[in-house]
């Protein structure tokens, strides 16, 4: 089953060989204890040559000091796997297998020799095999070499009989080993694929997830802001009004300011459509720019007219009130057609209440308005300030 593999499926391919091989590790560790334990004991109770064991002891050595470096390494050390270094912990996986089978082949050949059996061959091979995930053309290469091997001891020091129960075991466990890893290889890289596109639909379906939402939230806002100049419009201010009386039944004081611009039809009518738009767009960007500065709600109440909201009484609202007349005059916007400055100005109507439903605010909407037109009718670039214990 040679595939091409994606990078993703041998990112977690090399993921999981890693966590396995800290457990063969640790297999390797207790199995070394116990057969190190039975091989030293057969120097003083079977007269088994000295020399048997202090070669034994040196592969054990090498085998307990290689896993010793793989536990080491894939458990303390910090893994850094990405596109230009994953061919490089490829490489060291294969290494380690190839370096457990040699080692193992190694010391279980001193065991047929000695001891005429493979049992440490076997458990080793068999749990390499069903652990790690490895093409099969990786996994050949060292059971031919571990086969060979164990054909030619069995022929140097074994009677017919024995020689013929060793090949038996190794004809049987090679190719059982190689047939439980081709499984395992099969069916791990169809459970890891499948688990890779799953979270590449999942990371896809959150990003979608997250441009709906911010589409939503685009549309929300478009909804409740004006087009031409992206102040907030009557529905924002219908949702400012309820999130104002959310507190229950208490009165909340409240300060409303309607503004219009003085004599805008006459301005649209002599300049045009496109400059008095310019205009609108100005004013609403000074509006804007003032309500920051204080926290104040500011939105477009309609046409030429605007409305800011400020929680509570302003103790001073008539100084406010001609800070906004003052920053609208310094805009020096051009108006000739004005009866009552050579530029453009603002008149305001303000009402102060206390209100406990929206139709108490919708009364000082009414209020403000009948102020703007007191103002209006005081000649104009002026403000009206009517106050109200509650409504």
């Amino acid at each position: 089953m040679r595939t091409s593999l994606t990078y993703e499926v041998r990112e977690s391919i090399v993921r999981l060989n890693l966590r396995r091989m800290q457990i063969i590790a640790t297999l390797v560790f207790y199995t070394l204890m116990l057969v190190t334990g039975i091989h030293f004991s057969h120097i003083y109770f079977f007269d088994v040559e000295k020399n048997t064991p202090l070669a034994f002891a040196s592969l054990y050595t090498i085998l307990f000091y290689v896993n010793m470096s793989v536990f080491y390494v894939n458990h303390k050390k910090r893994l850094n796997i990405n596109p230009q270094t994953i061919r490089k912990y490829e490489r060291y996986i294969q290494t380690y297998v190839y370096s457990m089978l040699v080692l193992i082949t190694l010391i279980t050949m001193g065991d047929v020799i000695f001891y005429n059996h493979i049992a440490i061959f076997e458990v080793f091979y068999l749990f390499i095999a069903a652990l790690l995930i490895l093409k099969m053309h990786q996994f050949v290469l060292p059971a031919a070499f571990t086969t060979i091997v164990f054909i030619v001891a069995s022929f140097m020091n074994s009677t017919n009989e024995q020689m013929m129960n060793i090949l038996t075991s190794v004809l049987i466990v090679v190719p059982t080993g190689m047939f439980i890893q081709w499984m395992v290889y099969r069916a791990q890289i169809t459970s890891i694929k499948q688990q890779v596109l799953l979270q590449k639909e999942t990371a896809k379906t959150k990003e979608l997830t997250k441009q709906l939402q911010e589409k939503n939230e685009e549309l929300a806002r478009i909804a409740s802001h004006d087009v031409l100049t992206k102040l907030p419009n009557r529905r924002a201010l219908d949702l400012k009004a309820s999130r104002m009386l959310q507190g229950g039944e208490e009165a909340v004081p409240v300060t409303i300011l309607i503004m219009d611009i003085d004599y805008f039809k006459q301005y649209n009518d002599y300049y045009g459509h496109f400059i008095g738009d310019e205009a609108l767009v100005k004013v609403a960007s000074t509006l804007a720019e003032f309500a920051k500065k204080y926290g104040y709600f500011v939105g477009r109440w309609g046409g030429e007219e605007f409305i800011m909201i400020a929680d509570g009484h302003l103790p001073h609202v008539t100084t406010i009130c001609e800070e906004l007349l003052t920053q609208i005059q310094q805009l020096n916007i051009s108006h000739p057609c004005s009866e009552c400055a050579k530029y453009m100005t603002m008149s305001i109507g303000v009402c102060e209440a206390e209100v406990r439903t929206i139709k108490n605010v919708q009364s000082c909407y009414t209020i403000a308005d009948e102020a703007l037109y007191k103002s209006k009718a005081k000649g104009r670039n002026t403000y009206t300030v009517q106050s109200l214990m509650s409504i």
